[in-house]
């Protein structure tokens, strides 16, 4: 998984090449990654439009699903199998290898993508 730093400095390369720098990413010590805009916007302006990085639904055939469902209600898992469905289909098939049964998997780009939306919460 990429540092912060590293983060900024993607997310700050993504705005520059899709929405021409008008936003910068920077790290605010209070709130994290935060959006700043590099020139002024109207109410209701658009700052960029993209299809969803990741989208995943319950597969109903797939050998995998199934066997995680199963698993699911025998453990007694405490979410939906569709959260757990959901990560196992951001994992690289590097991440895969050994696995008995095999699913849709993302590239390495992705998943890093995937990661950057991702923060555990603060130790309290």
């Amino acid at each position: 998984m990429r540092s912060e730093v590293e983060s900024v400095k993607s997310i700050n390369e993504y705005c520059e090449h899709a929405v021409g720098g008008s936003l910068r990413c920077e790290i605010d010590t209070h709130k994290g990654r935060v959006l700043i805009a590099q020139r002024d916007f109207q109410c209701g302006d658009r700052f960029f439009s993209e299809a969803p990085l990741h989208l995943v639904a319950e597969a109903r055939q797939d050998v995998a699903f199934l066997r995680l469902k199963r698993l699911a209600k025998l453990r007694g898992f405490v979410h939906q199998p569709l959260w757990y469905w959901t990560a196992l289909s951001s994992l690289t098939s590097a991440d895969c290898v050994n696995c008995k049964v095999s699913w849709q998997t993302v590239s390495f780009d992705r998943q890093e993508k995937l990661l950057m939306l991702f923060h555990p919460e603060p130790d309290a």
